[in-house]
């Protein structure tokens, strides 16, 4: 192979996967296949037990080569143990075999692009970087705001040890993110976080989604319906179900009556399903092929998100189906669309509960933030997208300053 070849090795913290249930994998697959359009790819990526049990090798023919690393929670605990000094969450993704490929694609090649997917991977930067290579990451989301938010949320030896971690981890990504050539996080919220990182460069770009509907397939089911949509093994999934279960749907059917709400998305807990059988309007799927059927179905989608970080696809997801969206100031956070274009932002319980009332009340206004939502992705979301050519514009930036 002729050492000039413009080469990007691409390190995932995260299997990428057009077919993940997990919308953070499919936007790093995303990220790939546009890549590889123009590069020759090389792909190292850490993966679980379930993502190796399910993964379909097809989707990874466009790379030149793939390298995957296994992970499992024994290879946490002991890489947590090994490496006491870092992080544990970012300890987790260490390994040395990844160091010693890295190593030898800079020995195979003068110019190389290093797109790393996830914050975590900035961790390969110390001791790798040189003149002939140009690292870019994509932050999907400020990991130690992730953490910020878990202490706020927990109590006792929990709360300390998560303040334990936030504090550890402000201080890795301040050092580390002035490290990399490039930085691309998903909203603009994210880039503000950064600004006193002294970060070389940040570029806003948010997440591709999948095409919205068309404004004239819109239409209200006969009988009133509220969503929630997201992959339900995650902890801040699960959270905002039962927040919302205990507190919120209450409210509503007390002025309502029996108000269906359905929870779509895969790996729903034992706990969430035993608590949603208490109530005969409540369903939970399971992960669905196609959620644009519940969608359809759908006045309002609800996100009451209190732990997480990064912009929640999720919301984005509901808006582009045409389904205006309820959500706190954690689930809404990153998109900048308004009351007037489906999105609304509550934090009480109260106020949540009153806004999803109204919406289901009104079944013209509802309408018409169905169609609204659909042109503010349409007309002002998909312009600033991660698409293919902004890719190929960060990357030709890196390949210029390393002709």
């Amino acid at each position: 192979m002729n050492k000039s070849e413009k080469v990007v090795c691409f390190l995932s913290a995260h299997l990428p996967s057009s077919k993940s249930k997990q919308a953070g994998q499919k936007i790093a697959y995303n990220n790939l296949f546009n890549i590889s359009r123009e590069y020759k790819v090389i792909l190292i990526s850490f993966a679980n037990s379930d993502e190796i049990r399910d993964i379909d090798n097809s989707l990874y023919s466009l790379c030149e080569e793939v390298v995957i690393i296994p992970i499992n929670n024994f290879y946490r605990f002991l890489n947590a143990i090994i490496n006491l000094l870092v992080p544990w969450f970012i300890s987790f993704r260490s390994s040395r075999k990844v160091y010693k490929k890295i190593k030898e694609i800079n020995k195979k090649y003068t110019k190389v692009i290093f797109w790393l997917e996830y914050e975590q991977m900035i961790q390969y930067v110390k001791n790798n970087k040189s003149v002939h290579n140009y690292w870019i990451v994509v932050c999907h989301d400020i990991i130690s705001q992730m953490f910020e938010r878990k202490r706020e949320n927990a109590k006792g030896i929990k709360k300390v040890i998560f303040d334990i971690e936030y504090r550890r981890l402000k201080k890795w990504e301040k050092q580390y993110l002035q490290m990399v050539d490039e930085v691309i996080v998903l909203s603009q919220k994210d880039a503000l976080l950064l600004s006193d990182y002294n970060v070389k460069s940040v570029t806003v770009g948010f997440p591709q989604i999948p095409d919205s509907k068309d404004a004239n397939d819109l239409q209200l089911s006969p009988n009133p319906s509220i969503i929630f949509f997201g992959a339900m093994n995650r902890i801040e999934n699960e959270d905002a179900v039962l927040w919302f279960l205990e507190k919120i749907y209450p409210l509503i059917r007390n002025e309502l009556g029996d108000i269906d709400f359905t929870v779509v998305g895969a790996h729903p807990s034992s706990k969430l399903i035993a608590i949603c059988n208490k109530y005969s309007n409540v369903k939970v799927t399971g992960f669905v092929e196609d959620p644009g059927v519940y969608f359809q179905k759908a006045w309002l989608a609800v996100a009451p998100l209190r732990l997480g970080a990064g912009i929640k696809v999720k919301v984005l997801e509901s808006l582009a189906q045409g389904v205006p969206v309820v959500a706190t100031k954690v689930g809404a956070e990153g998109i900048d669309a308004s009351e007037e274009e489906g999105l609304y932002v509550r934090d009480s319980e109260e106020e949540f509960a009153r806004t999803c009332i109204n919406l289901l009340s009104n079944p013209i206004n509802c309408m018409s933030k169905k169609i609204q939502a659909l042109y503010w992705i349409k007309n002002h979301y998909k312009q600033k997208e991660l698409n293919s050519q902004r890719i190929a514009s960060v990357i030709r930036k890196g390949m210029n300053i390393l002709e």
